[in-house]
């Protein structure tokens, strides 16, 4: 018995020695970041890699969540004693603060939670460094062409370039030589032109002007070329000779909380109207608050009374749940009765830029039963995952995509719904509109035309902070357009997110157009906003869907609008020629110059303004300034910012001559601190043009009095 006894103690022993090391073997860790080392552009869809590290064989399905709200999810595996890596691509508000992953294991002994450290970019620069030139000694921050913060430097691995062009959100520049885009696989290759042509990214190349490149940008004949919405700079090979400082200059944020409207009205809501459209009905808080008290009347002291009345009391243990059962299956009918017309809608944007065409299509599903629906994903089209802030409103929602078999699916309480985006980039095909416009003064002035085969409604046609409102336009037709006002400040009011806001989304009257999913697209691709750029923009209704619903049905209610985007062919130097790009605002550096009077605002903003023609070695150019509009102002001129200093020059409105320097690659950048009076002035910035015979010009720097002494 004593032997017995002994070999229990050491089969226990060895049992619990092996479940111990088994548990502990099939323990999961977490690692979260970015390609940028957890930077992101908030706003954007974002990358997110994830390392899940186990001892021991484990299953199971990630889950991402931003403040708080569900994102995305994806089902992994991972083999005993390894570590796997796995991308998911999630939407990002533009204020988000925090996010967390969780591994929910099959084995709830594995589930592990922690929390993504993330950050924006936060006025630098967001660069990543392919292999030739990141194999080098990589310095962790590199100074700019211009003193308003850093470039943040980063190695990016290619081999991510095989998730697609969402994969460089988290970057405003990538720095490559001419063998790096060599190696690139055809694949890798076109991803990097998504995200430059499509996205509006910056390349870098680290070679002379003129080197043939893989990227078909032609033959370049200077320092920076358009590509699509982007460009590609040269740096004359002074990254591998001199090192990274001076080599990156600041761009346009790719962040939609820093450009002054994307922030606010990139959350826009969608999904209302798309509910809408879908045929989805939500009862009136009124009747059901009525139901609500007509049934506490009804079960309590009315039914309470008659039982009494008929001495029948105990009756109440059965009429209650009878009466409950009722009223049950009667809530059930009336929501039937008002899920019976719901079906799918779509809100989609069919983009005509000048490399590409992009489609970005967001489709409402609903269910009756609960379960899983979603949408089909075509060739060549990717699931992105939106996150749409609840405004209040009983449809604002936003589903978890789940992609499964070339589908994109969300699991969906019975009577539930949930919008669902997909995405795709096609190559260059017809435009949607003809747009003709030529230099008239400070306007633009041409036609429009309509080139589709729809009738659209509310077509606006907008260069910079220029916009002008067409209206109805038939499919053929054309209409004269003049556009006004391209150069002002985006803080005197962004006329026209104005226009597409007015469409209220809680009206029963809500026009043709869904704003939201336009606005949010053009929120993260500021770029096309620039005054080198016109776009045309029309709704119609009668467009189907782009995505078919998981069951091959079209999905034909809803909205879509036609864009097309052309570059601004000019000459000269003026103000509507120059090409005013907003580069910071609030994190930008104090102005040096004293104001002159009361300022606006307590920070400045910063601009780059590049003129239509190069300004030549024996011309000067000057800049003319808007005293009610300007309270102060600095230019870079190579090497520091000068002072204009306004506080001193009598002149009701200056003109101020500036040095060569202060063209940096054909660029000259101000900082400038705009007074109130900028909300009711319609070119508030300061002009960049040309010297003329009348103008009396104070050198940069100098006071009136200096300059006529």
């Amino acid at each position: 018995m004593h032997q017995w006894r002994q070999v229990t103690i050491a089969l226990v022993a060895i049992v619990g020695v092996f479940g111990w090391t088994t548990a502990a073997g099939a323990a999961t860790d977490l690692t979260v970041t970015t390609p940028a080392d957890g930077h992101y552009q908030p706003g954007a869809t974002t990358p997110l890699l994830v390392t899940i590290a186990a001892d021991g064989a484990v299953e199971g399905t990630l889950r991402v969540s931003f403040d708080g709200q569900a994102s995305a999810s994806q089902y992994v595996e991972v083999p005993g004693g390894s570590e796997k890596q796995v991308v998911v691509m999630v939407g990002t508000l533009p204020w988000t603060t925090s996010a967390s992953v969780t591994f929910d294991a099959d084995g709830k002994d594995n589930d592990k939670t922690v929390r993504a450290n993330i950050t924006g970019p936060n006025g630098d620069e967001i660069v990543g460094v392919l292999p030739e030139l990141a194999g080098r000694e990589l310095p962790a921050t590199a100074d700019l062409t211009v003193d308003i913060g850093q470039a943040r430097l980063f190695p990016f691995d290619v081999a991510l370039l095989d998730y697609g062009p969402d994969v460089l959100s988290p970057f405003s520049q990538i720095l490559a030589t001419p063998g790096d885009l060599e190696a690139l696989t055809s694949d890798q290759l076109e991803s990097l032109e998504g995200w430059l042509g499509s996205g509006g990214g910056e390349l870098v190349v680290d070679a002379p002007v003129g080197t043939p490149l893989v990227v078909p940008i032609g033959d370049a004949t200077s320092e920076r070329v358009a590509y699509g919405i982007g460009s590609v700079t040269f740096t004359g090979g002074s990254a591998a000779l001199g090192g990274f400082d001076d080599v990156f200059a600041p761009t346009t944020p790719r962040s939609a909380d820093d450009f002054p409207w994307g922030g606010f009205f990139g959350g826009f809501p969608t999904s209302i109207m798309l509910a809408r459209d879908a045929g989805v009905k939500i009862p009136a808080i009124g009747s059901l608050a009525l139901g609500l008290l007509a049934y506490t009347i009804v079960v309590g002291p009315v039914m309470w009374f008659l039982l009494r009345r008929r001495r029948s009391e105990p009756g109440m243990w059965l009429a209650v749940p009878g009466l409950a059962v009722v009223t049950a299956v009667g809530v059930w009918a009336v929501g039937l009765q008002l899920r019976e017309g719901a079906n799918t809608a779509h809100t989609t944007v069919i983009a005509d830029l000048p490399t590409s065409r992009q489609v970005l299509s967001h489709v409402l599903v609903t269910s009756a039963n609960g379960g899983l629906e979603g949408i089909e994903l075509p060739d060549g089209w990717r699931s992105i995952s939106t996150n749409e802030e609840n405004w209040g409103g009983p449809v604002a929602v936003a589903a978890v995509p789940i992609q499964r078999d070339g589908a994109v699916l969300t699991e969906l309480d019975p009577g539930g719904i949930g919008v669902l985006a997909a995405e795709t980039t096609e190559p260059a095909g017809p435009p949607a509109f003809a747009i003709d416009v030529r230099p008239d003064g400070n306007e633009l002035v041409g036609t429009v035309t309509n080139l589709t085969a729809f009738d659209l409604s509310e077509v606006l046609v907008s260069s910079g902070q220029g916009v002008a409102n067409v209206g109805s336009l038939d499919a053929g037709a054309s209409k004269d357009i003049k556009i006004s006002g391209l150069n002002r400040s985006p803080f005197n009011g962004d006329p026209l997110m104005e226009r597409m806001m007015q469409n209220d989304p809680w009206s029963a009257n809500d026009g043709v157009s869904n704003p939201g999913v336009l606005i949010s697209w053009l929120s993260l691709r500021p770029g096309i906003r620039s005054p080198g750029l016109v776009m045309a923009s029309g709704w119609t209704r009668d467009a189907p869907g782009p995505v078919r619903t998981e069951g091959g049905s079209i999905v034909e209610a809803g909205r879509t609008a036609f864009v097309s985007v052309v570059p601004l062919e000019t000459s000269g130097v003026s103000s509507l020629t120059n090409q005013v790009t907003y580069l910071r605002g609030y994190n930008g550096s104090r102005v040096s110059d004293v104001p002159a009077g009361g300022v606006c605002t307590d920070f400045p903003l910063t601009y780059a303004v590049r003129p239509g023609d190069t300004i030549g070695a024996d011309e000067t150019a000057v800049i003319e300034i808007n005293r009610r509009s300007v309270a102060a102002f600095d230019v870079w001129d190579g090497g520091e910012w000068v002072p204009g200093q306004m506080a001193s020059i009598e002149e009701a409105d200056p003109v101020i001559g500036l040095p060569a320097s202060a063209s940096t690659d054909g660029v000259v950048y101000l900082r400038v601190q705009m007074t109130c009076d900028m909300w009711s002035v319609s070119e508030p910035l300061p002009e960049l043009r040309l010297a003329t015979g009348d103008d009396d010009i104070i050198p940069l720097g100098h006071t009136s009095t200096e300059a006529n002494g």
